[in-house]
């Protein structure tokens, strides 16, 4: 498994020549959420065309990201390429938000150890969409068993920028946002190689695949020097 140091290093090498497009998801997403607000203040009806939305949403700029730090080639356009999934996205999300609000009222720790206990389960959502929501929230528990407190300590590496973002009026958020979204990315990159070897009782980890040298060549006094 990749340091943090690594990790974030491939994500500033994965946004090179792409800031434009991952600063302009996130600017787009930004300006349609914070305008979508206006549906919540619709009673009932507006409030669940708002969650529908920003499920949907996140699932968008999720697929965004990690179609990028997979090198693929990806449009902003592609935020919202995912209405066909809204209902598995609006229940995903609503289980995310019930399940971690009752750890809430327990105590603020076991409410954050459970966001982080269900932080993967829209990217898992994304690389099996024939699944459930809630087979997504399951691997995703999965999936962060021993490593919840890994990611946490990732998430407070970016808590310097995240000062000094306050001190640009919040401009700053908009390099700090992709940046942490693709250090995100990588992180499941590297974990979703358990995805192939779930079962219904676990997973078991994914062998690496060794690395084995070149043969060296034999010796040809002709043969120009490399």
């Amino acid at each position: 498994m990749p340091t943090r140091a690594e990790l974030k290093m491939m994500a500033k090498l994965q946004l090179r020549g792409r800031w434009g497009s991952a600063i302009g998801a996130i600017l787009i997403v930004g300006l349609i959420s914070l305008g979508a607000t206006f549906l919540a203040a619709i009673p009932l009806v507006g409030a669940i065309a708002f969650f529908v939305f920003m499920s949907v949403i996140s699932l968008g700029i999720t697929a965004f990201f990690v179609k990028m730090s997979r090198g693929q080639n990806v449009e902003i356009g592609e935020v919202f390429q995912y209405f066909s999934f809204w209902r598995k996205s609006s229940v995903l999300l609503l289980l995310i938000t019930v399940f971690t609000w009752l750890w809430a009222l327990l105590f603020i720790i076991p409410g954050i150890v459970a966001a982080y206990r269900y932080r993967m389960a829209f990217y898992i959502l994304l690389d099996n969409p024939e699944i459930s929501a809630s087979e997504a929230l399951r691997r995703s528990k999965e999936m962060m068993r021993g490593h919840k407190a890994e990611l946490f300590v990732q998430d407070l590496s970016f808590l310097g920028w995240a000062l000094l973002c306050g001190f640009t009026c919040g401009l700053g958020y908009l390099v700090l946002a992709p940046y942490m979204t693709m250090t995100e990315c990588n992180y499941y990159n590297k974990l979703s190689r358990y995805d192939d070897n779930f079962e219904a009782d676990g997973y078991e980890e994914a062998p690496y695949a060794p690395y084995t040298p070149e043969p060296e060549a034999p010796y040809d006094p002709q043969r120009p020097p490399r």
